[in-house]
């Protein structure tokens, strides 16, 4: 892997993250939305959609210039971010308004070590099994 690519991948990782953590917290930033709308499932619809595949897509175009099957890495790494999310729906049971504020803390911390653990273990076993079979082909630097 260029060490470009790895140079550059944390800053737009996190720049990527941004664009997600924002679009994810407008639901409870937003007051009064408007949930009966069509228009406003649509607009839901699409910043989801952006949610979901703002840090895969970000990454792809870094890998792209180098791995020739960088394209399998946006649904992927999706598939990754849709399951690991759902571990922060997953503690809301566990949560209401009497919940004491260290126990609120401890849930959401470990969801959040959950999803990452997730999309750790889906993204990694799509890089073995890529690896293993020979699909990931480094892309000699141009001349």
């Amino acid at each position: 892997m260029p060490s470009t690519i790895l140079r550059r991948w944390p800053p737009v990782t996190t720049l990527a993250a941004v664009v997600a953590w924002s679009i994810g917290l407008l639901p409870s930033s937003i007051p009064g939305i408007p949930w009966s709308s069509p228009v406003t499932w649509l607009v839901a619809a699409a910043l989801g959609l952006v949610l979901v595949v703002s840090i895969p897509t970000a990454q792809f175009m870094l890998l792209r210039k180098a791995i020739h099957t960088a394209g399998r890495w946006i649904p992927i790494n999706a598939a990754g971010w849709l399951l690991g999310i759902s571990w922060t729906f997953a503690v809301s049971p566990l949560v209401n308004p009497s919940t004491p504020t260290v126990a609120l803390i401890m849930i959401y911390a470990m969801a959040g070590v959950l999803m990452a653990a997730t999309v750790a273990v889906v993204t990694g076993l799509c890089w073995m099994q890529w690896m293993k079979r020979g699909s990931v082909r480094i892309r000699a630097p141009r001349a």
